[in-house]
């Protein structure tokens, strides 16, 4: 049935060879861990006349576009064709049924508690597992119990969550762990992993590149920021745009004043409006700040409609204020990069600057992956305003913004970005 070679590194050989009954390939991102558990487990289907064995990846989108793609993939290196070596059938479920009897079926962590219940597997291949619910995880090991059962786990780390309680803290009997960073995928271009370096933090590529366990959420949120750094002494001036960044918060609303000044976001002042706040005294304090010559950066809800009144953006408009078009980040992205900017010393903060400083300073994460807010309901906002500046003017990856002609314009490659 099999009519073409296919070409592993050694970790990736080693992995889907060994004998033990459960193994996790903990590897940096682009290694080819996907690839590797579609090896496996098409390996194992053809292999095993009559065996049913599961895929599974975090939700149906990422078993769609990444593990499906991939055993597709090998499938095809290895010389099979649908409809007289195998058949793939969508729906109701994603499944292969190939010549010799033997099943593959796709399923989505997202809903274990139906997909993983009510089957005995024989294989099973699991990816990106330190996403998924504890549960859900749990759940997919007890479905293999037919013999030779045996279970492939890959997955890039995420901190010292149940993945490495389970398999590096009290790891099972007949078990193993492999590692292997970005850097051991022979044919991927340096230029790629050096990108992700001057993208990451340090801690950041040490988790996603590297491949170690790193707790990042124990700790401030900020952890790059550095007072004696990042405070001093910052005076609004001519001949700059003049940018405002907004969070839309009751109590507090809060937003900065900054400029981009030898490619550094430079915060002269700040906007905090304790409680009751709305964009009406906002724009008070713009204009008594700033004047009219002030473009605002803002949270993209703001063009939600009040149930009581006009929309946050159309109130800002309506004062004469150009809006810069804006999407919110993911929250743990918005973070990083901001670390990023810190770290490469992007930002310099007024000494006046209260509010935007203590946020920053005292912003944790909680335990449940958020910014945490149960001991003081006033943090996160301000530094928010600030991610989402960072996040426009200098966008990860992207191209540098720009004020042209009173219009917001990319004005070159992002290679200067750090």
């Amino acid at each position: 049935m099999i009519q073409k070679d296919i070409y592993l590194f050694p970790k990736q050989l080693e992995f889907i060879s060994r004998p033990e009954r459960i193994g996790l390939l903990v590897s940096g991102v682009g290694y080819g861990k996907s690839y590797c558990l579609a090896v496996y487990i098409v390996m194992k289907a053809i292999q095993n006349p009559n065996s049913r064995s599961a895929m599974a990846s975090k939700d149906y989108l990422q078993l769609s576009i990444a593990l499906d793609k991939e055993v597709q993939l090998v499938l095809s290196q290895m010389g099979m064709e649908e409809g007289s070596d195998y058949k793939r059938i969508k729906s109701p479920r994603l499944e292969y049924v190939f010549k010799n009897g033997s099943t593959l079926i796709g399923l989505s962590a997202q809903n274990y508690d139906s997909a993983f219940r009510g089957i005995n597997l024989n294989f099973l291949a699991l990816d990106e597992a330190a996403f998924y619910d504890s549960e859900a995880f749990f759940t997919a090991l007890g479905r293999v119990r037919v013999t030779p059962s045996q279970i492939r786990v890959g997955t890039t780390p995420q901190g010292f969550n149940y993945i490495h309680k389970y398999f590096i803290e009290s790891p099972p009997e007949n078990s193993f762990v492999l590692t292997a960073t970005t850097y051991d995928n022979p044919v991927l271009p340096i230029e790629y992993v050096e990108s992700l370096k001057n993208s990451y933090t340090d801690k950041l590529f040490q988790q996603e590149c590297m491949a170690e366990f790193i707790d990042l959420t124990a700790e401030a949120a900020y952890y790059q920021f550095n007072r004696a750094v990042h405070v001093g002494k910052v005076s609004k001036e001519d001949g700059y745009p003049i940018y405002c960044a907004l969070d839309f918060n009751v109590a507090p609303y809060c937003g900065i004043f900054l400029q981009v000044i030898n490619n550094k976001i430079c915060i002269f002042d700040e906007l905090f409006i304790a409680d009751n706040g709305d964009t009406y005294k906002a724009v008070e304090i713009i204009k008594s700040v700033a004047g009219n010559e002030c473009s605002i950066i803002s949270d993209s809800t703001g063009s939600n409609r009040s149930t009581v009144g006009p929309s946050n953006h159309l109130i800002l408009t309506k004062a004469g204020y150009r809006l810069i078009p804006s999407r919110n980040p993911f929250v743990f992205d918005r973070v990083q990069h901001l670390n990023k900017m810190l770290e490469n010393n992007r930002i310099i903060i007024d000494q006046k600057c209260e509010k935007i400083i203590r946020c920053i300073s005292k912003t944790v994460w909680a335990k449940n992956g958020k910014l945490d807010q149960t001991k003081d309901k006033t943090l996160t906002h301000a530094s928010d305003s600030l991610g989402y500046a960072c996040f426009k003017l200098f966008p990860p990856g992207g191209r540098v913004y720009s004020e042209i002609d009173g219009r917001g314009s990319v004005l070159s490659d992002s290679s200067s970005n750090y």
